[in-house]
């Protein structure tokens, strides 16, 4: 039983998963705890579009397609 009391210092994770786990742990420790894991449970996503400067997904793909229609105008040309 004093086993389980023990709290897993090892690293900030272990810390608060031991605490969570501890059934004696008063309830706004576990609250706590909780609150310290949410970032590492539930990361969250980065967007795609998130660039400084450069051109974006659209303007590529809009350069692509001139390149493509100039290219196809100096075909037929020759």
């Amino acid at each position: 039983m004093i086993e389980r009391l023990k709290l897993d210092c090892t690293d900030p994770l272990s810390f608060c998963i031991s605490l969570l786990r501890n059934p004696d742990a008063p309830h706004e420790e576990k609250k706590w705890a909780d609150a310290q894991m949410f970032p590492y449970a539930h990361p969250k996503l980065n967007s795609i579009e998130a660039r400084t400067g450069g051109k974006t997904h659209e303007d590529k793909l809009e350069e692509l397609q001139r390149m493509l229609d100039d290219d196809g105008a100096t075909d037929h040309e020759q």
